[in-house]
Order: C-alpha cells, then structure tokens, then sequence
C-alpha cells in the first residue's frame, strides 16, 4: 500500500510511504508449526514473514505495529514465542535500504535434485544419497578433473500424497460444460504398431451418454496419454462402461481387446458384451485427464462418473 504524505520540510504532497496491505478476506492462515514437514521449515517462517514487513513498510512505527499484529496470528498457528521474538528481533536489526538493495548473485552451475517424498518417521535417503555422491564425485582421476564438472547435489523433499489432496475437488475438472476449442483434441499418434489408431475412436470432444449425461473431452490428448477416465460403446446397443487406466490409453485397449478374443481371460461383463454383441468392437471415448498419477484418486474419480452416467455393462 503506497500512500502519499506531506513532505515534512514545505508541507508539500511529495513523499509516499509504504505500507503492507491485506485483504479482508485474509485469514491469515500460516503454514502450522506442527505440519509434516522439515524442521527447517517452519523455523523460517516466522524470520520470512517478520523480513517481508522490514522491507515493504517504510516507517518504524507502523513496522512496530505490523510486527505486533504478526505475533499472534503465528501463535494462533501454533509457534513458540520464543520464537517469533528472535525472528522479529533480526528482521528489526536489518537496515531497510539494504534488504531493498539487496541483489541475489546465482552462480551458474549443474545441479542434481533428488526429490523424495518427506517421511519423519523414516530416515531422509535424500540426505544419504547427497553424502554418497559427495564423497563419490571428487574421486575422479586428476587428469580428468579439469573437464569433469561436480554436480552440486541437492536433496529436496516434497509433501507425501494424503487424503486432503486425493478428495480436493481441484485435482479434476468439471468435463460437463464445453470449453476451449483449442482444447479437448484427440490426436492419433500414427505409430505403425498401435492398434488403437486403427479402432473407431470418438473424434469430437463432446459425447452424449444414453441417460442425457453430456461428457466433453477439456484437454488435448493422444494414443499414448496416461492417467485418464474413458468410455467404451458397444457399437451394436450402444451400452456402455467407463473405466480408468494409469497407462497409455492405446496399451489399456490392447489389454480390453485381449480379454475379449480369448475366454479364459474373459471375466469382466464388459468383456463378455463386447464378445458376443459387438463382435470384437468396440467404440472409445477418452474424455478426463487426471491431474496426478494415484490410483485411488483415478478409482475415485471412475465411480463418481459411474454415478452420474449409471453406464450397463459393470
């Protein structure tokens, strides 16, 4: 928030003072000290945020008053005030010039990330494997050192898949309403050993089950596209069934296709359908990119489409 304040030496409105500015929708809702996550981690937070309002405000009493209104909003998050006192103690002792000023210098250098869900109640592999390495890449013969360049090695941990993210509505899209044109385009890959770009795959990206539930493919896909929810027709009826597959949707045909031609592999009813009513044939209709690979998210996922299209051949 920029305001602009009389200037103290002619009165003048010249002189603009920053300030930190919230919604009032704000809920002020910091990552909570006791997450699962590195220790490290919910330390910082309370140093980054008292070193945000060092740098946006301008003058020293509304820092004091911002920092004082940070304090228990990082209590209510459950932060020690042990703490938050230290933090706001070593955002105050920095110069507000210099942390404006202040440049970032990246050294231009390969990296190698290792990326590892974050468990703690297992021991961190990342931090072992960084070890590992270190110790490996200096022992290089000396004549090649000059041309081999040592990685720095960099072990990062990511949030573990739970439930929260599994049922959060945001991971798929409603595929109900039309969307871009430039969007939803089934592509062929022409590959000479797919099988699939041989069958009757529904092009358009809208398709009209038989209870009137209109499904319209939201994003670009192709032969080999993995993570999606799809809908096989039997092209005789016009019965139905929807399934899930984490693997190439050409490779989940094949598999369709296999249970089908031989009986000892033909358990599924849709399989039995497709056998004696369609006559080996099948229509396909991919029409849901899932935004994660997880199993439980994709099976989630197939029966609430399963509720909505109440399709026959389960």
């Amino acid at each position: 928030m920029v305001k602009m304040v009389p200037n103290i030496h002619d009165g003048s409105l010249k002189m603009f003072e920053c300030d930190i500015y919230h919604k009032p929708t704000d809920a002020f809702n910091y990552f909570n000290f006791e997450s699962c996550a590195p220790g490290h981690i919910p330390r910082n937070v309370p140093y980054n945020l008292a070193r945000r309002i060092a740098t946006i405000v301008s003058k020293i009493t509304w820092q004091k008053k911002r920092l004082e209104q940070l304090r228990p909003r990082l209590k209510n998050r459950g932060y020690p005030e042990r703490l938050i006192d230290d933090a706001i103690a070593k955002a105050m002792a920095l110069k507000r010039e210099d942390l404006i000023n202040t440049k970032r210098t990246r050294i231009k250098e390969k990296q190698l990330t290792l990326v590892i869900d974050y468990y703690p109640n297992y021991e961190d592999p990342a931090t072992k494997i960084r070890e590992i390495c270190n110790h490996t890449f200096p022992m290089t013969d000396k004549g090649k050192a000059d041309k081999l360049q040592t990685p720095k090695i960099i072990a990062a941990r990511r949030q573990p898949p739970n439930l929260g993210r599994i049922l959060s509505l945001n991971q798929t899209r409603d595929h109900t309403t039309s969307g871009n044109n430039k969007e939803g385009v089934f592509t062929k890959c022409q590959d000479k050993r797919c099988k699939l770009c041989t069958l009757n795959v529904i092009p358009d990206k809208t398709y009209t089950t038989k209870n009137g539930t209109k499904l319209t493919r939201r994003t670009n896909m192709n032969c080999k596209t993995r993570d999606l929810i799809y809908m096989l027709i039997c092209p005789t009826c016009k019965k139905e069934y929807i399934g899930e597959t984490g693997i190439q949707l050409n490779s989940r045909m094949n598999l369709h296709r296999n249970q089908m031609n031989n009986p000892q592999y033909r358990i599924l009813n849709v399989s039995k359908h497709l056998n004696y009513c369609g006559n080996n044939n099948f229509k396909v209709f991919p029409f849901l990119k899932c935004h994660q690979n997880c199993y439980i998210n994709r099976e989630e996922t197939e029966k609430h489409w399963r509720n909505i299209v109440q399709p026959e051949l389960h």
